[in-house]
């Protein structure tokens, strides 16, 4: 739990080394590929999605500064890109969305559906 390891007597052998152990790193190289690929994700205003995810833009940062914090604490890009993607009707359906959670759907999902809702697009 919490990305705490815990010995068990199952790994005595992997640290007295009678066992190999081997795994992946990703390079930096990889990892700067996929977070161009993530950027890509978000639609420009002259892109796909643009009119709504605008709207959606605007709504975040009426609602961030309403509670007086950043609006990448409201949500990310990614998650707007998500809203535009699944076009979710309900709050069930909102709970799908990447960086949603129970607590967000309930602070920020009706803001976010009615923005869905009235934003052609």
């Amino acid at each position: 739990r919490h990305g705490v390891l815990k010995l068990t007597p199952a790994c005595r052998p992997l640290l007295r080394g009678e066992v190999a152990f081997s795994m992946r790193i990703a390079s930096r190289k990889e990892s700067a590929k996929q977070k161009k690929a993530k950027r890509s994700d978000v639609p420009r205003q002259t892109g796909e999605g643009g009119p709504l995810f605008d709207a959606l833009r605007q709504k975040r940062a009426e609602l961030a500064k309403t509670a007086g914090v950043p609006p990448y604490v409201i949500c990310h890009d990614r998650t707007l890109v998500d809203l535009i993607r699944l076009k979710p009707r309900s709050m069930d359906e909102l709970a799908l969305v990447i960086g949603f959670g129970a607590k967000k759907v309930e602070r920020y999902g009706a803001a976010f559906l009615q923005v869905l809702k009235d934003t052609p697009g």
